[in-house]
């Protein structure tokens, strides 16, 4: 009996549409586009630390410098500058978890993410704290 149906399912491809070009390209647009919102807040946020940096009697130009903006946003919010160094911990973690290459890796990755998410959320309430 012949019901009409293909039971030869092992000789049907079934193609995904898109090419390894296409997926490429969504990728790149998508580089492109996270790379223009990171400029376009920084640029904001420089351009309102400038106004603040004004009204506490600042250059403005020190809010368009990376380190110096939030070096002098903890000196106006009176906590003391050296916690901006807390933000680096995070920085100096992730380039230690990258280069890490040990039988017991996974533990001292571990390890250190949690040391570099502590030091950039105590950073971040620090600096909150100071803006406030």
């Amino acid at each position: 009996m012949d019901y009409g149906i293909n039971a030869d399912y092992a000789r049907t491809s079934v193609e995904s549409g898109t090419s390894t070009g296409d997926m490429i390209a969504i990728v790149m647009i998508g580089i492109v586009f996270l790379l223009v919102m990171t400029v376009v807040i920084y640029i904001v946020n420089s351009i309102f630390l400038g106004k603040v940096f004004k009204k506490a009697g600042l250059p403005a130009w020190q809010a368009w410098v990376p380190l110096l903006n939030s070096w002098k946003m903890l000196e106006i919010g009176g906590k003391k500058r050296y916690w901006v160094l807390l933000g680096f911990v995070s920085t100096i973690g992730s380039g230690f978890i990258r280069n890490t290459d040990s039988e017991n890796s996974l533990v001292v990755v571990a390890i250190v993410a949690i040391i570099s998410l502590a030091a950039i959320l105590a950073y971040l309430i620090i600096y909150v704290i100071a803006v406030h």
